[in-house]
């Protein structure tokens, strides 16, 4: 597989910039036109009138609805318009049916306030900073010992064995192309770039690059792998419909122990 380039999804519809004068719009269009050029005409002819840079713009459809939702961050630090004309004047524009001023939290910090669960494929989804999954994966290591590996493995089987029957159910569709979707929902979710290497009815080869877990254990002379080499294990069981006791993975390199990416041996017992 030759790498493409990849590029930072912020999510969390969060900016901050400690010199900008940053104020957020957060606009529901009536998705049923919400397409249409004059809308998008009538919309930008608003906007630029405010001579604001864009510092953030992210469109998107409500699940289950019609209505389709904006969140814009302008930076007004050249200008000296209101933001409450501006919020004002986008509420002229024909179909927009609510539009809300999102305040600084303070000097060039601005949240979504509005945007409420998360969501990932339909589903809630929850979001965990670096900070916080290393505290679950390698703190909790340090102070715990070799038992919270066998619990952090576990843990990863069941995780990939529900998502491999969760897929199957919502898609459909055949095995490659399931495994196609897992490896793109993977990269999404921030566990790394996966890259199936072999696949077979008995064994399968995965190489990942920038690895989540791993990353967290520098200078480490073994394979660090435990949550990761889990949800392998776990979604390969449910592929060829076997039990934790039927399947072995093992971490065959890893970068923590200076291997430029981690690769997997999944295989039956």
């Amino acid at each position: 597989m030759k790498m493409g380039k990849f590029y930072p999804n912020l999510i969390g519809n969060i900016f901050y910039d400690p010199k900008g004068n940053i104020y957020g719009f957060h606009i529901v269009f009536d998705g049923s036109v919400a397409g249409r050029y004059e809308v998008h005409k009538k919309l930008i002819e608003k906007i630029s009138k405010y001579n604001g840079m864009i510092r953030f713009l992210k469109i998107y459809q409500y699940y289950g609805t019609s209505d389709v939702v904006m969140i814009l961050f302008l930076d007004l630090d050249d200008t000296n318009y209101n933001p409450e004309e501006i919020i004002n004047s986008i509420k002229e524009v024909p179909y927009v049916k609510n539009a809300e001023l999102i305040k600084p939290l303070m000097k060039g910090l601005i949240m979504d306030s509005y945007s409420f669960p998360q969501t990932f494929i339909t589903e809630r989804a929850t979001i965990f900073r670096k900070t916080t999954y290393a505290s679950w994966l390698k703190t909790i290591r340090e102070r715990y010992g070799e038992g919270i590996k066998a619990i952090q493995y576990h843990l990863g089987f069941y995780t990939g064995y529900d998502a491999y029957e969760s897929l199957k159910k919502k898609y459909n569709t055949d095995i490659m192309t399931l495994i196609k979707i897992a490896i793109e929902i993977a990269r999404a979710l921030g566990y790394g770039i996966f890259e199936i290497l072999e696949f077979s009815e008995y064994r399968v080869k995965v190489r990942v690059y920038d690895n989540f877990e791993c990353e967290l254990f520098n200078n480490s002379n073994k394979p660090e792998s435990f949550f990761v080499r889990g949800v392998l294990a776990g979604w390969f069981a449910g592929i060829w419909g076997l039990k934790m006791n039927e399947i072995k993975a093992e971490e065959t390199k890893c970068i923590a122990k200076g291997d430029p990416y981690c690769e997997y041996i999944i295989k039956r017992i």
